[in-house]
């Protein structure tokens, strides 16, 4: 299954810093296979957040310095923030339910 989730770079993510809407950030990697079951369960539910949040993918063979930045140590790793701040981090695979509910924090 080919995912929907939009794979950016560190370029890319500071363009997107500088917007006011919050975001999603996968960190994960193609050989992780937890990684892969957290981006399948965000590409089911990112249409329920269309408009109000931007969920991205970062892999982070491809972009360590990112990685770094943020002092990510386990994958996957999904932090979600208002853009000002990280509100939340999840680590590993979490329930959809719990991952909506964590993103729907930042839309409040």
């Amino acid at each position: 299954m080919k995912s929907e989730l939009k794979q950016i770079t560190q370029t890319e993510l500071s363009e997107l810093t500088h917007t006011s809407k919050p975001m999603a950030l996968l960190f994960m990697a193609e050989w992780c296979g937890e990684c892969q079951i957290a981006e399948s369960i965000l590409s089911q539910i990112k249409d329920d957040f269309a408009g109000k949040v931007s969920i991205y993918k970062i892999d982070t063979d491809k972009e360590p310095e990112i990685k770094s930045r943020f002092g990510i140590h386990r994958l996957p790793t999904l932090l979600v923030s208002d853009n000002k701040n990280t509100a939340y981090a999840l680590v590993g695979v979490n329930p959809k339910y719990r991952i909506k509910d964590t993103i729907q924090g930042i839309v409040r």
